[in-house]
């Protein structure tokens, strides 16, 4: 299997599908545990289970539940983004007050007032912690999740993942490790532009936030 440029972009739309889908589902869930505690608490004990599950024994199933398409590489990858986007997205906005000046200030002003200029900042603090976490889970995840894909044909085909896979299984050395190293410069890029962009969405958005 020779090196080809579209295995470098087929992974990309799939890391970009699936870290996109998985950030904002998990961004989205923790909000709704944050204002709806059974819910909370339902789901808190779920994920601590569902996150335990390793990623290379749910391919079979994603195959025979969705099949062999791209569908199945992204809900692979938004499964293994979703849960460090929510874990700390949800920690973020559980935490209590801390002192007496920030209970007067939840306690007097409007619900909607708290929630663009308290809840939000820990929001997007944990949501940005998150991200960062999962867009290195997104690119592991891409390797499991293109194990269906051997056989496809057309635009769908090979990949990134898939590549390295089949490199090392024929003791192709030199092309696994290559492909490992894009796969580093990948994530060392991903990650530059989520630093870069994260601080201009908080400027749009009028907070100052010092990011970890």
């Amino acid at each position: 299997m020779s090196f080809q440029l579209h295995d470098v972009f087929i992974s990309i739309y799939r890391w970009s599908a699936g870290v996109f889908a998985g950030a904002v589902l998990g961004f989205l869930v923790a909000l709704v545990c944050y204002y709806a505690k059974p819910v909370r608490m339902l789901a808190t004990t779920s994920f601590a289970f569902l996150r335990a599950l390793p990623i290379l024994a749910l391919v079979p199933l994603a195959l025979n539940l969705i099949g062999a398409n791209e569908w199945a590489k992204v809900l692979l990858i938004g499964w293994a983004c979703f849960f460090p986007v929510f874990i700390s997205t949800h920690e973020a906005v559980r935490q209590a007050v801390r002192d007496m000046e920030d209970r007067r200030y939840v306690n007097r002003v409007s619900w909607s007032r708290r929630f663009l200029h308290y809840d939000l900042p820990r929001l997007i603090q944990g949501f940005d912690a998150g991200v960062t976490v999962t867009l290195g889970i997104g690119w592991l995840t891409v390797v499991a999740a293109e194990f269906s894909n051997a056989d496809n044909l057309g635009w769908s085909r090979g990949g990134l993942g898939y590549f390295v896979y089949n490199s090392f299984g024929n003791a192709n050395y030199a092309q696994g490790y290559m492909g490992l190293s894009i796969f580093g410069l990948l994530g060392l890029t991903s990650n530059w532009l989520w630093r870069l962009g994260r601080i201009r969405i908080a400027r749009r958005l009028g907070y100052d936030i010092e990011f970890r």
